[in-house]
């Protein structure tokens, strides 16, 4: 197995998913884990940015006033199509060049 089939295999073991960087950070592992299905946690500019784009993800802030059976709740099969129909629509192919054409004229 490739280290990437490796890393995917073990996340595949487990339901949720926690980053707790403040910024922006992980967002490969945090997009594979939306879409796979997991729990994701997340704080700052990550909770920010996956929330205001309506993804079922979750704020670590909130993990302290959880009981365990919320906290490990899978999330239900209407959440994760939600999810995945958000990644699909905002990183194909089409909408990845968009944004980085977006981009180069605003820095050209």
């Amino acid at each position: 197995m490739s280290p990437r089939e490796e890393y995917i295999s073990k996340l595949n073991q487990y339901d949720v998913f926690i980053c707790n960087a403040p910024y922006q950070f992980s967002l490969g592992n945090i997009i594979r884990a939306i879409y796979l299905g997991k729990k994701v946690y997340l704080r700052g500019e990550n909770y920010t940015y996956f929330k205001k784009r309506e993804y079922k993800v979750f704020n670590v802030d909130d993990i302290k006033s959880m009981t365990w059976k919320d906290f490990t709740k899978p999330l239900s099969i209407e959440e994760k199509i939600i999810n995945q129909s958000l990644l699909r629509r905002e990183y194909n192919v089409d909408e990845t060049v968009k944004k980085w054409d977006t981009f180069i004229k605003s820095v050209s």
